[in-house]
């Protein structure tokens, strides 16, 4: 019987924090694509290649796009903030998602 309450549990529990954990990801996912955006505005296909010299390389940028592209957000955010921010571009917003309130039991 404590196995299959300590089951229901952790069933239930994957069942609230999954959707939150997706959100999340999409919502890391799509600040990464702006990131890009942004980065990709700055340097405005000029050719010159130029960042800051305390700044990622651009190698570094190229790479982090690319995992952005392929949804490792998570390697990528660092790497484009770090050189728009040492280009002295602002960053675009970052829109945290929204965590839904469960309900009690009705009665």
């Amino acid at each position: 019987m404590r196995a299959l309450h300590a089951f229901l549990i952790t069933g239930v529990t994957a069942a609230i924090a999954l959707p939150q954990i997706a959100s999340a990801q999409s919502a890391n996912q799509n600040y990464c694509t702006a990131l890009s955006s942004k980065y990709q505005q700055f340097a405005g296909f000029s050719g010159s290649g130029a960042h800051p010299a305390n700044g990622p390389s651009s190698g570094q940028v190229n790479v982090a796009m690319e995992q952005c592209r392929n949804g490792q957000s998570a390697e990528a955010i660092p790497v484009l903030e770090a050189a728009l921010h040492d280009a002295d571009v602002a960053l675009p917003p970052r829109v945290q998602p929204l965590l839904r309130a469960t309900k009690g039991p009705s009665r």
